[in-house]
């Protein structure tokens, strides 16, 4: 296993050396490696297998970590005559190497490996890079979701003015105005105009007709209203 990501997060990972290949201990392989330049990584319950016939090469660790890696419930296990990892954790390719604190006959075992502290200043940056990060991936999902909307805008407009394939934006206008949608619309537009001068024409005709009647009442009134006084 290379892990080479921040934030690594592993639970009962088992790996398993390859066997078959005479000199990979002197390549400086390890079956679990996280990278120098990480600074988070955490881990339970890791071991590194190993089938010892093959080999002629003693590995130098089962693990190499970080400073920082907080790995806990480590071991490694040896199937063979004898045990070839002389190390079970190595701190990056520096001289800091860890053994192991219990043995049975092919396995041995380390509750912990000694990590050191991650400072504030890292742990703000950490902090800064996980926001950042969150932030692209919701632009992402918003520009895919645009990008979504504006595909379906596009096959619902195609099935309307019934155009396939999909042809260039531009043409947009030339094919709504030359399709059946294009020729009712202007009709559709036109009645609605009509209907609206119409009812303008009516109202104002009700208006006048109602104020007109009002003054011949009005009128009738004032004459019925002398006849009468002169006759009393």
């Amino acid at each position: 296993l290379l892990w080479n990501g921040e934030e690594g997060n592993v639970h009962f990972y088992q790996s398993e050396i390859p066997y078959h290949q005479e000199d990979w201990g002197a390549k400086g392989y390890a079956g679990y490696y996280v990278a120098p330049h990480v600074r988070k990584h955490l881990a339970h319950g890791v071991g590194v297998y190993i089938i010892a016939f093959e080999l002629k090469e003693s590995i130098r660790s089962a693990f190499i970590l970080p400073k920082y890696a907080q790995v806990y419930n480590m071991f490694n296990v040896t199937i063979g005559p004898k045990a070839l990892f002389r190390n079970l954790a190595c701190v990056d390719d520096t001289d800091t190497c860890y053994q192991t604190e219990k043995c049975s006959p092919m396995r041995c075992y380390r509750a912990a490996f000694p990590f050191e502290k991650l400072p504030p200043a890292i742990v703000q940056e950490l902090k800064g890079e996980k926001l950042k990060a969150e932030q692209r991936a919701k632009r992402e999902k918003a520009k895919e979701g645009s990008e979504k909307r504006k595909e379906t805008k596009e096959i619902i407009r195609d099935e309307v003015l019934g155009v396939l394939p999909v042809l260039p934006e531009k043409d947009g206008i030339h094919r709504l105005a030359s399709s059946p949608l294009g020729h009712a619309v202007p009709l559709c537009v036109g009645l609605l105009i009509v209907g609206a001068v119409a009812t303008r024409v009516t109202t104002f005709a009700l208006q006048w007709r109602t104020r007109h009647v009002s003054s011949r009442e009005w009128a009738l009134s004032e004459e019925l209203s002398e006849l009468t006084h002169h006759a009393s």
